[in-house]
């Protein structure tokens, strides 16, 4: 019997022995990988918690991933580069997350999600972008054949742009009976003001369909039609509505889009 204790310590010691040598390794392994200049300025910058005095810069010896890890959680990281540009149309710092939550917040489908996410982060294809990568031979707009095709140009500025949302404007307004304007904030971002007297789910639900509808029609078609959008809209819908019957939740459906129903 107490050969056999005797054995299971061994084992168990060799075991813990083993594990040691595992991570050791592991963390070796590691630290190979970490840049030399990462390792100078962590030796050369480390300073305690209260910054009072920098610390003695650290050795080799006690070098260790851990080490490097923790220092890189204490740097502050930039914000994304989209934040200026959100800021730049208004929208406060305090707001801004609700930016970056409303595709979420509105939209179920993924490929919705990242295009309105791709529209936030100012990364959505244009024949702008396309030609500077060399993926396009003109980087002409589609849609008006005058200018470049930039995000702006393809939303905001782009003469069939502004004819289709001035026919958005009266479509709302004869539709759910409510006045709206679409600064080039609300048609970028969202509409995030006002939110208890109008349909806030059905207007920005509606925008981000008609970007879509925008930017396949340019890239697929080469024109805009107003009609198209509301067949687009209507078949959308017909899927949300699905899915409410699915989830039991065909009220609130009704409710948020009794006007079109």
């Amino acid at each position: 019997m107490k050969d056999c204790q005797t054995r299971v310590g061994n084992f168990n010691q060799s075991k813990q022995y083993s594990h040691d040598l595992f991570t050791s390794v592991t963390l070796l392994k590691e630290e190979a990988h970490i840049p030399k200049t990462w390792k100078s300025s962590l030796r050369n910058n480390a300073a305690p918690a209260n910054g009072l005095a920098p610390a003695a810069p650290i050795s080799e010896q006690h070098f260790s991933t851990k080490l490097a890890y923790s220092k890189l959680l204490q740097k502050r990281y930039l914000p994304p580069t989209a934040e200026p540009r959100i800021l730049s149309h208004g929208i406060t710092k305090e707001d801004i997350q609700d930016v970056y939550l409303l595709p979420f917040r509105i939209l179920k489908e993924a490929k919705l999600i990242m295009f309105q996410l791709k529209i936030i982060h100012g990364i959505l294809p244009t024949q702008s972008s396309l030609f500077r990568a060399g993926l396009s031979d003109l980087d002409k707009c589609p849609l008006c054949n005058l200018e470049s095709q930039s995000l702006p140009h393809l939303l905001i500025t782009c003469r069939e742009s502004i004819n289709f949302w001035d026919l958005f404007t009266g479509w709302w307004q004869i539709t759910f009976h409510q006045n709206i304007v679409l600064s080039e904030k609300v048609i970028l971002y969202g509409w995030h003001q006002n939110c208890s007297s109008i349909n806030f789910i059905a207007l920005n639900y509606s925008l981000i369909i008609a970007k879509y509808h925008i930017f396949v029609s340019s890239m697929r078609v080469g024109s805009l039609d107003f009609d198209s959008f509301l067949l687009r809209l209507k078949d959308k819908l017909g899927i949300i509505r699905t899915l409410a019957v699915k989830n039991k939740v065909l009220d609130q459906f009704k409710e948020t889009w009794a006007a079109l129903l």
